[in-house]
């Protein structure tokens, strides 16, 4: 049996027993390099470089702030809509087609983009764009390759969506200074080729949606899930939990009647509205914007400039999304929470001096830990308050009002700046509505601590590492 088995791994190209021999290269991780690539270019061109088009098109199409933040924020609403029929596509639909298909949509909106003569062109391919890019490609690319990895499968998912920070950090100053010398039009001219010519190859070549396609089996297939977890802690210093583990069997039946529950949900869509804010008017805010003819300075400084800016800020998200990850586990979650509320405060507080060089970097480098909370909070948090049980239906409702929150930060920071020309307004709410934040997710944690206790004192059961409930059991502080 031990012979057949080392066979087959040889064959298939799988790390043999143990993980520690491969035989050759394992070709899933050609669809990690086709995962980063599409992350890199198709991703970040309408989630990291958008922002940097916001003054033009406003200027150029003789729209308002207002308008077009409230037009682009239907992306984040049908976003939602949009990650059903992606998760439904990819039990239909083979990779390959999926990878082409959101390669060659992205290229030609980009394409669209850059003849948009009028508002409604924007509110389209804005609504395209959330359902086929914000919300597919991020979708397509977990779920693909968690299919081909049972070892290292964290290890390859992160390294494949750390493309959009790579990506937008190399295209920002670029983007930034073709805009500066030949226009947004052409920009998007040359971010649609660049969507072209960097994913559209490894996707023809190389995407397929299971290993079995290839005649092979998921990386580490052949390993229990015991010997997985021990290469994986190999070598791994332990870290001691600042918060006890929840042990304790919640479930969505309790949370959904507690109040813990739902002051995290509101600190969520107040954190999905602090990072739209920043996220849409970044660079408006460093520049100057053009509205019914009328140039109005808010930054005075050039598009190539603010660009940098950016750039340098998605380059420290990589670090800060660590390090944010860390502090949970070794501070604990109230220290973490308000150091993430302090930076989102003070990121805010910063873009008012907008009119300085000082001002926008230091609160680029703010906004690049606290925009962190957005994407690393939600599922530790949870986890860490309530436990696993149900533990992914309870996060998916945590994203979900942060997307509502961010609809609702581009309206009201577009509609702000409209009435007082200014986005000063938009950070004054945003430092207001970071202190709340904070406050509504400290007292989550200290009434889901209350409910854990009082879960145990009610008899409840355990459950064990995967959030299954252990029969018979009866959980203990």
């Amino acid at each position: 049996m031990a012979e057949e088995q080392v066979a087959n791994g040889a064959q298939d190209g799988a790390p043999k027993t143990g993980g520690k021999e491969k035989k050759g290269f394992f070709y899933g991780w050609w669809i990690v390099i086709g995962g980063f690539m599409i992350m890199a270019t198709c991703y970040t061109a309408f989630v990291n470089c958008i922002s940097l088009f916001q003054a033009q098109i406003v200027g150029d199409l003789g729209m308002t702030i207002g308008e077009y933040n409230t037009g682009t924020s239907l992306a984040s609403l049908i976003s939602i809509v949009g990650t059903l029929i992606i998760g439904f596509l990819l039990d239909k639909i083979n990779a390959r087609a999926i990878a082409v298909g959101i390669t060659a949509l992205a290229t030609v909106m980009l394409f669209g983009y850059s003849v948009a003569s009028a508002p409604w062109h924007i509110y389209l391919l804005a609504a395209l764009s959330g359902t086929i890019i914000t919300a597919g490609a991020r979708l397509f690319v977990s779920v693909i390759i968690t299919n081909w990895f049972n070892l290292k499968r964290g290890f390859a998912v992160s390294l494949a969506l750390c493309g959009s920070a790579f990506g937008g950090a190399i295209l920002s100053p670029i983007v930034g200074n073709i805009i500066a010398t030949s226009g947004w039009r052409f920009a998007f001219v040359v971010l649609a080729v660049i969507c072209l010519v960097g994913s559209l190859p490894i996707a023809v070549i190389f995407f397929r949606s299971h290993p079995s396609d290839k005649g092979l089996q998921p990386y580490g297939a052949e390993l229990t899930e015991d010997e997985i977890k021990a290469i994986e802690s190999k070598g791994k210093k332990k870290v001691v939990q600042a918060d006890p583990e929840v042990t304790v069997a919640i479930g969505w039946k309790v949370m959904k009647k507690s109040a813990a529950f739902w002051l995290l949900a509101l600190g969520f869509m107040l954190v999905g509205a602090i990072n739209a804010m920043i996220v849409v008017n970044t660079i408006s805010n460093m520049t100057s914007v053009v509205m019914n003819g009328e140039t109005i300075v808010t930054g005075g400084h050039d598009i190539a400039w603010a660009s940098t800016v950016l750039s340098a800020e998605l380059v420290l998200v990589v670090f800060c999304k660590v390090a944010l990850g860390s502090m949970y586990d070794r501070l604990g979650l109230i220290p973490s929470t308000i150091i993430g509320t302090f930076t989102c405060f003070a990121a805010n507080f910063f873009m008012i001096f907008n009119t300085t060089d000082w001002g926008p970097i230091l609160g680029a480098v703010f906004f690049a830990f606290g925009t962190c909370v957005c994407t690393v909070g939600p599922s530790v948090m949870m986890t860490k308050e309530f436990g696993r049980l149900d533990i992914s239906r309870a996060t998916s409702i945590m994203v979900a009002v942060q997307s509502v929150g961010g609809i609702m930060g581009a309206i009201v920071s577009g509609q702000a700046f409209d009435a007082a020309l200014s986005f000063t307004p938009a950070w004054i709410f945003g430092m207001v509505i970071s202190v709340v934040m904070g406050v509504c997710m400290v007292a989550s944690v200290k009434l889901a601590r209350k409910l854990v206790a009082k879960q145990i004192a009610a008899g409840a059961p355990r459950v064990d590492e995967e959030g299954k409930i252990v029969e018979g059991s009866v959980a203990t502080a």
